[in-house]
């Protein structure tokens, strides 16, 4: 893949898990209503790096096959210090969906690593919003960029801006064209 700009380094605030199931391929989605200080989530970044985080996270909201995600990030956490964040991943926003009823995100359960407890928690959250489904081409950086924790990036928000330089070049996709394609359809066809 040529390099990518990823505009004012902008960043996507995710599970660690969720980050590490993104970057392995189990999951191509990135399920959103928007943290707590925002009104909603706006989807106006079509590339941007994956900003792994701890909060909010606990084992008991992923499925018990993708728990051992939950470990492998704290892992990575704890190799990276409490004062640093790994940057390994960006990803590419390829579609933009719109989820208004509960029954689309059952029928999405085999798509994501959360629990379907935990997806309904997440859709009832500001009744009468949407949930935002991005369907996201990922791609692994060659080599991890440890940045350093900043206040500013802190908080219940869904994007940060870094005020470090990533190198893109070079980065790969995680899943190959025709695995990836065949997901998007699948997705694809479970929402429309």
């Amino acid at each position: 893949m040529p390099a990518v700009t990823v505009e004012r380094g902008t960043a996507l605030k995710e599970w660690a898990a969720v980050v590490m199931a993104l970057e392995s391929g189990i999951q191509i989605l990135v399920l959103r209503k928007g943290g707590v200080r925002e009104e909603g989530f706006s989807a106006d970044n079509d590339t941007f790096f994956f900003y792994p985080t701890g909060f909010h996270q606990t084992g008991d909201k992923l499925k018990p096959a993708h728990r051992h995600l939950l470990q492998e990030a704290r892992d990575a956490i704890a190799a990276a210090g409490e004062s640093k964040v790994r940057i390994r991943s960006l990803g590419r926003m390829i579609q933009s969906f719109e989820i208004h009823s509960p029954y689309k995100m059952a029928a999405l359960a085999d798509e994501y690593v959360y629990t379907v407890d935990e997806m309904n928690k997440r859709y009832e959250f500001r009744p009468g919003d949407s949930l935002t489904a991005l369907v996201v081409r990922v791609y692994r950086l060659p080599d991890p960029v440890e940045i350093p924790v900043k206040t500013k990036y802190g908080g219940c928000v869904s994007w940060v801006h870094l005020d470090e330089n990533i190198p893109t070049a070079n980065a790969c996709p995680v899943l190959s064209d025709e695995c990836f394609q065949e997901r998007l359809k699948t997705v694809r066809s479970l929402l429309s």
